[in-house]
């Protein structure tokens, strides 16, 4: 699973990230929302996943303004995510 937190225009990532295929396959797909938390569901690799996110989300206009974090959720644990971004 990843979070992407983002506040704002949260549809619009919602769409670009579900959007997502690879070979053919949707690759994302919507959980829910929780406040400013977007949870999807994915059959990826948590960094993998994480970077394909980045770069879709680069796709909506003005997206340098929304103050995206996306972190996978390890353990049900955003922590835990947190932690195998910065010790990877």
């Amino acid at each position: 699973m990843i979070l992407v937190n983002c506040a704002w225009r949260q549809a619009d990532i919602i769409k670009v990230v579900e959007s997502i295929r690879l070979d053919n396959q949707n690759v994302f797909k919507f959980v829910k929302v929780e406040g400013i938390r977007i949870f999807f569901d994915t059959f990826l690799e948590d960094i993998k996943g994480v970077k394909l996110i980045n770069e879709s989300i680069k796709s909506i206009r003005g997206y340098q303004a929304l103050g995206i974090n996306i972190v996978p959720v390890v353990n049900n644990s955003m922590f835990d995510g947190y932690n195998k971004l910065l010790y990877k």
